[in-house]
């Protein structure tokens, strides 16, 4: 079935989290997001790949149900040979303000990597 939509490859995750915070007030300040004191989250990932491994789409997504802050990373790869390979993104942060993600969301970001590996 995959393979009649092009996938070279297909994989997808989820994971659910639930963090516990024991001690809240220690160290943190007034408006960080740990306050919560318990925290779950839900995380993904889904990556395809075609042209023979050469072409990669992935897109990485965490969700903090507690205050329904999210991260997304929708990212593309192209390896030009064996050893050089090209990335390019886009780093994703939304939420209210006071949130984890909320926090970060000024820090949203575009990206685009090159990468020799040896």
């Amino acid at each position: 079935m995959l393979a009649a939509v092009g996938f070279s490859t297909f994989f997808a995750s989820k994971i659910g989290n639930l963090r516990v915070v024991v001690d809240p007030n220690d160290n943190l300040p007034q408006e960080h997001p740990q306050l919560d004191r318990v925290q779950e989250e839900l995380t993904g990932r889904i990556k395809a790949t075609w042209w023979n491994k050469t072409l990669e789409g992935e897109l990485l997504g965490v969700w903090n149900a507690n205050r329904s802050d999210f991260f997304l990373r929708p990212s593309l790869a192209y390896a030009f040979t064996d050893v050089w390979k090209g990335f390019i993104g886009w780093d994703i942060f939304n939420g209210r303000r006071e949130s984890f993600y909320g926090f970060f969301q000024p820090m949203t970001t575009f990206f685009v990597e090159i990468r020799a590996t040896f």
